[in-house]
């Protein structure tokens, strides 16, 4: 994997581009629709780490350096609500495999959200972070052939200035 990048300022009301999704470490701001029934709203920093040679080329429509892509998407929720459900200072991130370009689909996913957050938050930030109608990326879900699961496991995430950290125990 390459080291973090910062990149662009992603801010999402409701579903997402491919292309909007696969930016890199930057403040990102989810929100969805007031009136929907299961109204969230989701604020704090985005952070990715791809297999590929230089800047993540996905992000300018090209195909990944290596063929194939492997990409860890990291977020800090820095304040967030899923009703009346509090989701601030937890972590989440999303592993995602494309055997080729990833707008030709056929990706492999898992996910991992901060073995802190209690069982109404894990089911929140299942919701808002999967590919499930009414999350974040429900638009991508076209392009996922197999979902690996969630864990919940430690999730550290560090700041100073401008250098971030984030880590998955015994994963990255």
């Amino acid at each position: 994997m390459t080291p973090f990048s910062r990149r662009r300022l992603l801010d999402i009301a409701g579903s997402v581009t491919a292309a909007s999704v696969l930016s890199a470490l930057r403040p990102f701001r989810v929100a969805q629709a007031a009136e929907e029934k299961s109204a969230w709203n989701v604020k704090g920093l985005y952070m990715e780490a791809c297999n590929c040679e230089a800047m993540c080329p996905c992000v300018v429509g090209n195909a990944p350096t290596a063929g194939m892509c492997t990409v860890l998407l990291g977020y800090h929720v820095e304040s967030g609500k899923k009703s009346d459900v509090t989701l601030d200072g937890l972590n989440v991130v999303r592993m995602i495999f494309s055997p080729g370009h990833m707008t030709k689909g056929n990706w492999r996913s898992a996910f991992y959200i901060d073995e802190r957050a209690n069982p109404a938050q894990r089911e929140a930030l299942s919701a808002i972070f999967s590919f499930k109608p009414g999350g974040a990326f429900a638009a991508q879900a076209g392009l996922v052939t197999e979902v690996l699961g969630v864990k919940f496991v430690p999730i550290t995430f560090e700041a100073q200035g401008r250098k971030w950290k984030m880590a998955i125990a015994g994963i990255g």
